[in-house]
């Protein structure tokens, strides 16, 4: 029982991390976008 908690939470805790790497790939992905953008004015 004890072990399907651990598991679980291990889970958890890498559907967490993986969605701030999305997020913050995003992100650096609009940066480059607005620079482009930028670059062109």
């Amino acid at each position: 029982m004890l072990f399907k908690i651990f598991l679980y939470s291990c889970l958890i805790h890498v559907n967490l991390s993986n969605e701030k790497i999305i997020i913050n790939k995003k992100k650096k992905q609009q940066k480059k976008k607005q620079h482009h953008i930028n670059i062109k004015k």
